[in-house]
C-alpha cells in the first residue's frame, strides 16, 4: 500500500514536470504501456520497474544496484527541475 502510493506520488510529478505531459491516466502507464506517455513519466516508471525487478531477482545483494537505479532517477528530476528554473527567469 505504502509502495504504491509511493509509486503513483512519483509518476504525478514526473508528469506535472514533463512539459510533453497530457492528462492520460497513470493506470494506462502504471500497467507497463508507456506508448503515448511523456518521456519523463516513462522513464520513471522504467526506473521503477528496474528497482522491483533487481529487488525481487537478488533480495539484499541487489540493493546496491537498486539504489543506483534510485540515485540516477534523483539526478534526472534535479536536472529537469534545474532546467525550468532556468526557463522561467
Amino acid at each position: 500500500m505504502w509502495a504504491d502510493a509511493c509509486s503513483v506520488a512519483s509518476l504525478q510529478i514526473h508528469r506535472l514536470l514533463d512539459p510533453a505531459a497530457d492528462d492520460a491516466p497513470l493506470d494506462a502507464c502504471r500497467q507497463g504501456r508507456t506508448e503515448g506517455m511523456p518521456p519523463l513519466v516513462a522513464a520513471e516508471l522504467r526506473r521503477q520497474v528496474t528497482v522491483l525487478e533487481v529487488l525481487a531477482g537478488h533480495g539484499t545483494a541487489g540493493l546496491r544496484r537498486a539504489l543506483e537505479v534510485s540515485v540516477e532517477g534523483r539526478r534526472v528530476l534535479r536536472a529537469v527541475v534545474s532546467r525550468r528554473a532556468r526557463v522561467k527567469r
